[in-house]
């Protein structure tokens, strides 16, 4: 994997800073950042309050009550991810590619 890396940051940069015409061109890069973040993602979870009454899981929530998520529980979801614990940036080649993107 590091050296594909390499490989598609040396093909496409030639030794030069990125410019934007280049990202898409950097499409293994992209999947690489896209796993790295998927699996270390850089906030522990998130907060939130309900503004209106809210049903969330089964579980009827009334208005002004924190919810809050773990971000890498969903990262590692074998519903949502096969084989979630292993890094595998390929996965984001075809059918992830709307869910992040440098554009």
């Amino acid at each position: 994997m590091q050296r594909r890396l390499q490989d598609e940051v040396d093909r496409v940069l030639k030794g030069q800073a990125p410019t934007g015409a280049q990202l898409d061109q950097l499409v293994y890069t992209r999947n690489v950042l896209n796993e790295t973040l998927r699996l270390y993602p850089p906030a522990a979870g998130l907060e939130r309050i309900t503004a209106k009454p809210v049903q969330l899981m089964g579980y009827d929530l009334p208005a002004g009550v924190a919810v809050s998520m773990r971000i890498q529980s969903a990262h590692v979801d074998p519903r949502f991810w096969t084989s979630p614990l292993e890094f595998k940036p390929d996965r984001w080649d075809s059918q992830y590619d709307h869910l992040v993107s440098f554009a």
